[in-house]
């Protein structure tokens, strides 16, 4: 039975309304992808100028490290407090909670210009670290609020890959700015990497600008829903009472252990990946090239995914067969690994970031699909969790190979852990159990609707009343 059916929503004349998809919705997607944008800018901004940061803030490489990983750790405890706050006061309470913590951590960031001022760096990393749950797990209410259901998997895509373009640009930018700097060259200072302020300066702008246009545009919700199932979730008595119910869900279980392998897999390498190409001989110009062109195939293999979604609404079958293509493609980076290997590389990176990255919007849907009609923010936070929780484990575990110079042995490694994550994709595929719940729901409200507008045709017409 469907949702509808378990729910016994039944249309009735008064609800056989039209669904209005408002063009402003694309203006509240812009803004929400360009704080969640500069989140993610501001999260990964030292992995490509690691050493360079490390003489500007004279401080060890681990606290640099230290700086990517308090992501990871302060969305833990803030994820469930945020899904919270996005079901109980809404997407835009929720929304400028998050920028707002981000432009004053990024601002907080252009303080710190030594040892001494090095914690206002860390306190400025966490503020922002702690609203990044407030973004992350609002794409797929978003796209549920404001957009009807052949628009929302692309939506969701969007929002989503609004991280993958901050990613590239915490990739790409810092490098123009911060002059690479030889590890092994001890005459250095930390004016020579005083580049590092001008990149924490224009993050800090960016972050400004997306405060700004959240309060300006961003809403709760149209005054008319997009589709039968907005603004339809479970209003169940406790918090606690949906947790109970998502962690009682055993594919959407099954869905939240593939998807944090996968994600923990990617942020494992994306924090890493400058110090496993360096020791080959690649500069950071170089490994940021690599890295940048992963994130742009993501952004583009996510876009095709959307509409490949909304069209045929395959998601099982396209997250197994994309994190078979994506797994193959890391295996493929690994054994061309090597010194003068940059193209080989970039291509194998390209591929990889192709079809692992439409993973995580596509894992987004399908854990809403399953979930319905709990709000959309609970299994967006809960796969995030997963996957902070086992990126966490890896860096740590991942730093000693490369402290041991390992470096070929944890790309390897890394892409075992994604063959693994394929092979609990497939358990999830192979389920029977009717967990498209929101798109059955919407089925069942269109054919009720049809079925009233139907008996309105047929309905005989009075004749007049005489007196």
């Amino acid at each position: 039975m469907g949702v509808g059916g378990e729910r016994g929503n039944i249309m009735d004349e008064s609800q056989a309304a039209e669904y209005t998809a408002y063009p402003k919705r694309w203006l509240v997607l812009g803004v929400f992808s360009l704080c969640l944008m500069v989140n993610s800018a501001c999260w990964i901004t030292y992995s490509q100028i690691t050493h360079e940061a490390s003489l500007y803030y004279e401080v060890s490489t681990t606290w640099i490290d230290i700086l990517s990983m308090l992501f990871m750790f302060w969305y833990l405890p803030v994820n469930f407090p945020a899904c919270w706050v996005l079901e109980k006061y809404g997407l835009r309470t929720g929304v400028l909670f998050g920028s707002g913590l981000g432009f004053i951590g990024a601002g907080l960031r252009i303080v710190g210009m030594s040892k001494a001022t090095f914690p206002a760096v860390v306190i400025g990393q966490s503020l922002v670290a702690i609203g990044q749950p407030f973004l992350l797990n609002a794409p797929a209410k978003v796209s549920a609020m404001w957009f009807p259901d052949d628009e929302r998997a692309l939506a969701t895509v969007i929002g989503s890959s609004a991280q993958l373009i901050g990613s590239a640009l915490g990739f790409v930018v810092p490098p123009i700015f911060v002059e690479s700097i030889d590890s092994s060259n001890t005459d250095a200072t930390p004016s020579d990497a005083d580049g590092v302020l001008i990149v924490n300066v224009i993050f800090a702008c960016i972050a400004f600008a997306a405060c700004v246009l959240s309060y300006v545009v961003v809403t709760a919700a149209p005054l008319t829903p997009p589709s039968a199932s907005t603004g339809n979730e479970s209003q169940a008595a406790t918090y606690a009472t949906t947790l109970k119910i998502a962690f009682k869900n055993g594919y959407f279980m099954l869905l939240c252990l593939s998807f944090g392998l996968a994600l923990g897999a990617f942020n494992t390498l994306a924090t890493v990946m400058n110090q496993i190409l360096t020791p080959y001989g690649y500069d950071n110009t170089e490994t940021s090239i690599c890295s940048a062109v992963s994130i742009v195939a993501g952004f583009i293999g996510s876009g095709v995914t959307g509409v490949i979604i909304d069209k045929t609404h395959w998601y099982k079958s396209v997250l197994l067969l994309w994190m078979g293509i994506g797994s193959t493609a890391l295996f493929a980076f690994y054994l061309c690994l090597g010194n003068d290997r940059l193209v080989l590389l970039c291509l194998c990176s390209g591929c990889f970031g192709l079809f692992i990255m439409p993973v995580i919007p596509l894992s987004m849907e399908l854990g809403a699909e399953m979930l319905y009609p709990l709000d959309e923010a609970l299994p967006v936070g809960l796969l995030v969790s997963s996957g902070q929780v086992f990126g966490i484990a890896f860096i740590s575990f991942f730093q000693y190979l490369l402290d041991e110079k390992e470096y070929k042995l944890t790309v390897f490694i890394i892409s075992m852990v994604l063959y693994v994550a394929c092979g609990l994709a497939a358990l999830v595929g192979g389920c029977r159990a009717p967990d498209y719940k929101r798109l059955i729901y919407e089925q069942e409200q269109v054919v009720q609707r049809d079925e009233i507008e139907q008996s309105k045709e047929v309905q005989p017409l009075l004749p007049p009343k005489t007196v």
